[in-house]
């Protein structure tokens, strides 16, 4: 066993890796392979800590070495100022401390830079670690081995310890040849990246891209206390008009607001279920369109209906929630070229796939495939591999993923899949159909859900006002009895429709509206009876805050 699978060591320009590498991988292995290769990997430490590298902590400590004989020339300077020997000395103290100290900066500066290059916004934390660190109190260390000696002689002892332990010994000639330079950029193309972007150029990236995609980055992570803010600023506008509206009372709650028509709510998006739609769009487009981003997402994460890694991104784990929740909609299509997880993806209904399966977790549909033929193992259990053979195999499909076994799912059905788990209400219908009046069908909305302050919803809150019913003054009043078991009210929907004289008993509003779905008429005469009943409603409650706040009947 060599060292040749350590892939992590980057040779340098001058070759002193590999000659150090070289140097112990040339010895042939003697006695227990394991054995020999630890020993191995023991000498090529050592060959490593005891080799001159460069590094920022050679620089340093050549500036403090430059720092004293700077002071040193001083104090000289001092006492003999016009000493022409001392402050040609002292000039080029002064340079090389200028020129050590811009190396040291950038080398700092490249440093920092390649940090966020590589980690992002999310690095930021390491900077405020160094700084918490170097603000917080000191410690106090008690050094064992030198028990009755000062406090700052044992944090200088523990200092020198691990010093000669991890820091490499000092180069001998501060040679600036001897620092690799690094990954650089031809000066050729060093100028593209630098030149200013052109109103053209931004045309015509943004008008190059697909005409049902809008510009811009696709997606993003809202904060909680954002979201928090718009359901505020949403519900006062919808409820009060004005957003800067303070101590007004509304009866229903925003979530219920935002629920689909079909489920009783107003068919308003809130942000969870637009991300939510959002993810399922994006799923769809990894597995289905060859972009920069669904090959990156697929080499690191392999599939989303794989289990996050723990370094993963926060939107990657919501995007793994959503294809966890939507699963049963997405179906998939078999293809050479299809990026499918072949241990990950619910391509197959085969139970336990990886126990029978000898290969990569990171495998995918494609490479069992040659020719529009499965190529599976053949010590392969029977069963398994029928049942893998009984997959077709489609040439020339275009897309590998599908929602409800059709083409591309819309935005609309992801939404929909949002609020699967949300009983539908068998009134909806009633107020949301074509030519529907919205003042109207929005009181009759606010009726069907018990949002109208009346006193019994008023009484639930600690608000109490008469509980006598202002229209037929008999009985207290709900919004079960104002529409339609309140005489009064009932006696203006029989004017209005006679058909209802065949009703034995006052039915509320929600038995009124079931009974309009039985009744024998053509589609005209249901939606015009529908109307009349959303309009009733809106007088009848307007009626009824006449008579008992303004003091006064109109009939």
């Amino acid at each position: 066993m060599g060292l040749r699978r350590v892939s992590t060591i980057r040779v340098a320009a001058d070759g002193r890796w590999y000659d150090r590498i070289k140097a112990v991988e040339c010895p042939p292995p003697n006695g227990n392979p394991i054995t020999d290769f630890c020993s191995k990997l023991r000498h090529l430490k050592s060959l490593i800590k005891t080799s001159d590298w460069a590094s920022s902590n050679s620089v340093q400590k050549y500036l403090d070495n430059l720092h004293k004989i700077q002071a040193n020339y001083l104090d000289k300077i001092a006492a003999d100022p016009m000493n022409p020997t001392l402050n040609a000395n002292l000039k080029s103290v002064n340079t090389k401390i200028t020129e050590f100290s811009s190396h040291l900066a950038s080398w700092i500066i490249q440093r920092a830079k390649a940090k966020w290059l590589s980690h992002g916004e999310d690095d930021l934390k390491f900077l405020y670690a160094k700084i918490r660190a170097r603000n917080s109190k000191k410690n106090s260390v008690t050094n064992l081995s030198s028990f009755g000696t000062s406090q700052q002689n044992n944090i200088q002892n523990i200092i020198s310890h691990f010093q000669s332990i991890y820091n490499p010994p000092p180069l001998a000639d501060m040679n600036l040849a001897q620092f690799p330079i690094g990954d650089t950029i031809d000066y050729t193309m060093a100028s593209a990246l630098i030149q200013q972007v052109t109103d053209a150029e931004i045309k015509k990236a943004v008008f190059s891209g697909s005409s049902s995609s809008a510009p811009g980055p696709d997606g993003a992570i809202i904060p909680k206390t954002i979201l928090k803010t718009i359901r505020k600023l949403s519900s006062k506008f919808l409820f009060f008009g004005d957003i800067g509206t303070t101590h007004k009372l509304h009866m229903v709650s925003w979530d219920k607001v935002c629920l689909p028509k079909s489920c009783g709510g107003l068919g308003l998006l809130t942000p969870s279920a637009l991300q939510f739609g959002f993810n399922c769009s994006l799923i769809s487009r990894i597995y289905n369109f060859s972009t920069p981003l669904s090959r990156w997402l697929l080499k690191r994460y392999t599939s989303p209906w794989r289990p996050p890694p723990a370094n993963a991104s926060k939107f990657w784990r919501m995007l793994c929630v959503t294809a966890s929740t939507a699963k049963p909609h997405f179906n998939f299509r078999i293809t050479p070229l299809a990026p499918i997880a072949f241990f990950w993806d619910h391509w197959t209904s085969v139970v336990g796939l990886a126990d029978s399966f000898h290969a990569s977790l990171d495998a995918y549909v494609g490479e069992f495939i040659n020719d529009k033929q499965w190529v599976l193992p053949l010590d392969l259990d029977p069963n398994i591999s029928n049942s893998i053979k009984a997959i077709p195999i489609y040439e020339e499909s275009k897309y590998c993923l599908l929602w409800d076994n059709t083409e591309l799912g819309c935005f609309g059905s992801y939404v929909k899949v949002f609020h699967d788990n949300i009983p539908t209400s068998n009134w909806a219908n009633h107020l949301w159909f074509k030519g529907c009046s919205l003042r109207y069908s929005a009181f009759a909305w606010f009726c069907l859900i018990g949002d109208l302050k009346t006193a019994e919803a008023l009484k639930t809150r600690n608000i109490y006002i008469d509980s006598i019913c202002p229209l037929c003054r008999l009985d207290s009043e709900s919004s079960r009895h104002l529409f339609f078991e309140c005489q009064y009210s009932f006696n203006i929907i029989l004017k209005l429709i006679p058909q209802a004289n065949s009703l034995l008993l006052r039915p509320n509003a929600p038995q009124f509206f079931d009974w309009l779905d039985d009744l024998n008429c053509n589609a005209d005469m249901l939606h015009l009876h529908k109307l009349i009943t959303c309009c009733s409603i809106y007088l009848i409650w307007k009626e009824r805050n006449d008579r008992r706040y303004g003091g006064n009947s109109k009939c």
